[in-house]
């Protein structure tokens, strides 16, 4: 069990350092509600530990891998969220002039779904 958390803790560790340098290089930011922040992080690491790809854990996998690959983290729909909302579905990676304007109103988008647990959904539509 140790184990299994060190090794969750490391990825976490690892995802967040390449997500940092990631949001960076683009001139975004990362998410400053850390609650928020290690939710994503935490999926992402779980996902990579259960299915060896850092999945989105804000998306449900349909288990064909071509199509899968289309939500690995960072996903390819990412790009064009940030530019036309600000902020990307999982609200991990966000602009820096939204985010800067956030912190004026001191409020940020609260996702209206959850971080999915099991984001894989079988041919008849049943998670397992």
């Amino acid at each position: 069990m140790q184990e299994h958390e060190d090794e969750q803790k490391r990825l976490e560790d690892e995802i967040y350092a390449w997500a940092k340098e990631y949001a960076e290089e683009h001139g975004w930011s990362l998410n400053y509600i850390e609650k928020q922040l290690k939710a994503v992080i935490r999926g992402l690491a779980r996902n990579y530990i259960r299915h060896g790809e850092r999945y989105c854990p804000c998306r449900i996998r349909s288990g064909d891998p071509d199509t899968d690959r289309e939500i690995i983290c960072p996903c390819i729909y990412h790009d064009e969220e940030i530019a036309t909302q600000g902020h990307c579905h999982c609200n991990l990676f966000f602009d820096d002039k939204f985010f800067e304007e956030l912190m004026k109103r001191e409020k940020i988008p609260v996702p209206d779904h959850p971080i999915i647990e099991n984001n894989h959904v079988d041919g008849n539509g049943n998670r397992d």
